[in-house]
C-alpha cells in the first residue's frame, strides 16, 4: 500500500503513477489517498484497503461561485477532487463556515477534528494554541467538503485567491501555468494583491529563458484561455527563487509578503 496526503492531492498525476508502474504489477488500489496532520499525530482518515481511487467530479462555476460541490452535469467546466476516505475510529471531521456554523454535505469550509489523538496544543506557544485547538475541535487550516461521508480536501484556508467575489485554490492555477515551456514544474506561486477597483492576480515563477517578456505573455495569455482569469503580474525569478518551508513546501504568504515590499526582484533566468 502507498499512502498519499501532505498537499491537496491531484487526480491526474495519481493516474498517471498507476498507469506507469501498472506493467510492474502495481494495483490501482494500493494507493490510499489519506488526510493527516502532526497536530493528530498523524492519520485523521484513509481509503480503506479493498477500495480503488475514487474522484468526486464537481461543477466549476458553483465551486468558485458559493462553495457547492454539485455533481458536474453534461459537458460543464468541471473540477476534480480525490476522496481522501472517512475518519479513523473514534474520530470526527467537521465542515465549518466562518463564523465556525456547521455545513451541510457538498458545501466548502474550513476543515476541523476531533478525535483522540490530537494534541493538547503547541508547545510554549498559548496564543496558537488557543486559535487551532477550540471547543468544537483542531482547526486545521485546511479547506474541503464531505460527500457521503468522505473527505475532500481542496487547499488551504489562508492561500484561497479571491477575485472579483470568486474563490479559487491557487494550486489549480498554477498547475495551468506549469505545464508552459520555460517554467520550472512545481515552482509557481499564485497570490493577490490590491489593484484599483478589486484584487488582482499576480504570479510568481521560476523559469529558465532567455525572453522573459514573451514568457509573461504566454503565461497571461495560458491563464486566460484555461481559466478565464486576467492575470495583472507575472514576476519571472531564477532557479531557488521562491521562499520555501524546511521541508521543501513552496511558501505562498511569504512570497506575496515579499513582493509587495518589492523583494521578489527578477533577475537572469537563461538556461
Amino acid at each position: 500500500m502507498l499512502g498519499c496526503g501532505a498537499e491537496p492531492i491531484h487526480a491526474p498525476a495519481l493516474h498517471a503513477f498507476l498507469d506507469h508502474h501498472a506493467p510492474a504489477g502495481l494495483r490501482p488500489s494500493a494507493i490510499l489517498p489519506c488526510y493527516g496532520l502532526a497536530e493528530a499525530t498523524l492519520a485523521v482518515s484513509f481509503v480503506a484497503l479493498d477500495e480503488r481511487l475514487r474522484v468526486d467530479r464537481i461543477a466549476a462555476a458553483d465551486y468558485h461561485s458559493d462553495g457547492h460541490a454539485r455533481p458536474v452535469r453534461d459537458d460543464e467546466p468541471e473540477l476534480r477532487f480525490v476522496s481522501c476516505g472517512r475518519p479513523l475510529p473514534g474520530h470526527e471531521i467537521l465542515i465549518v463556515d466562518d463564523a465556525g456554523a456547521p455545513l451541510p454535505e457538498r458545501r466548502v469550509g474550513h476543515i476541523l477534528v476531533r478525535g483522540p489523538s490530537l494534541g493538547d496544543g503547541y508547545e510554549h506557544d498559548p496564543e496558537a494554541s488557543a486559535a487551532a485547538f477550540t471547543h468544537q475541535g483542531l482547526r486545521t487550516g485546511d479547506r474541503g467538503y464531505l460527500a457521503d461521508g468522505e473527505l475532500h480536501v481542496t487547499g488551504r484556508s489562508k492561500d484561497l485567491v479571491i477575485l472579483h467575489g470568486r474563490n479559487y485554490d491557487p494550486q489549480d492555477i498554477e498547475r495551468v501555468v506549469a505545464e508552459l515551456p520555460g517554467v520550472r514544474d512545481g515552482k509557481v506561486v499564485a497570490f493577490t494583491r490590491p489593484g484599483p477597483d478589486s484584487e488582482a492576480l499576480v504570479l510568481a515563477v521560476e523559469a529558465h529563458t532567455r525572453e522573459p517578456a514573451a514568457l509573461a505573455q504566454q503565461i497571461r495569455g495560458h491563464v486566460a484561455r484555461s481559466l478565464g482569469l486576467t492575470v495583472a503580474e507575472v514576476v519571472l525569478l531564477p532557479t531557488s527563487a521562491l521562499p520555501r518551508t524546511t521541508s521543501g513546501k513552496l511558501q505562498r504568504g511569504l512570497t506575496r509578503e515579499l513582493h509587495l515590499r518589492g523583494r521578489l526582484a527578477p533577475k537572469d533566468m537563461s538556461p
